[in-house]
């Protein structure tokens, strides 16, 4: 039985490997930018078949397969933050994944967690803004989430904890050899070898 390959994804529904503590084996004293980091594009993407599906496994089997990187897409919607892939509803809260994240942390303390964050689609019926939102969402967790600050981190200061950007090309244009590979089209099975 071999694995089905849509247009711009494959559908293996668990990871074949584990890999919840990789990065327990990278020195305090290496900077981020020196790292590759497994991630995912529109990480929450899991429903609205063909044209809105990216992803195939939970934000907690990402997380158990490795990923590191998550590319988080937030609609403002009757003041709640929730995940969207265009205009589709991916039936997920913003707090829902914090709640994840900290989960994880607190049981693999090696590691750290890249929280890219953007807006999709467009605000509905909401008092507040995404900001005020964001602040209520992350209190209970302003212990474990740094705010990147412009410039390279090291490892030691990470373990443990969520380093939030606004959105990965901020990291792009400020980290000087920071380089990514976002080339989400994945049209056949034999583009997957190249994306690699």
């Amino acid at each position: 039985m071999g694995v089905k390959c849509e247009r711009h994804f494959c559908s293996e529904k668990e990871p074949k490997i584990l890999q919840p503590d990789w990065m327990c084996q990278i020195p305090n004293n290496i900077p981020l930018s020196l790292i590759t980091i497994p991630g995912t594009h529109n990480s929450c993407a899991l429903h609205g078949g063909a044209i809105a599906i990216t992803q195939t496994w939970s934000i907690e089997k990402q997380l158990q397969a490795g990923i590191r990187y998550f590319d988080l897409r937030l609609r403002l919607y009757k003041d709640t933050l929730k995940f969207y892939h265009g205009i589709i509803d991916q039936q997920l809260k913003f707090d829902e994944v914090l709640s994840v994240f900290a989960s994880f942390l607190n049981e693999h303390n090696s590691e750290t967690i890249i929280m890219a964050i953007q807006h999709e689609y467009k605000q509905y019926k909401s008092t507040k803004s995404m900001a005020q939102l964001y602040d209520e969402y992350t209190q209970p967790y302003r212990d474990i989430i740094i705010k990147y600050n412009g410039r390279d981190m090291l490892m030691g200061t990470l373990r443990g904890k969520i380093l939030f950007v606004e959105a990965f090309y901020i990291l792009a244009k400020r980290i000087s050899n920071f380089n990514m590979q976002n080339e989400w089209v994945v049209n056949y099975p034999s583009d997957i070898k190249e994306k690699k």
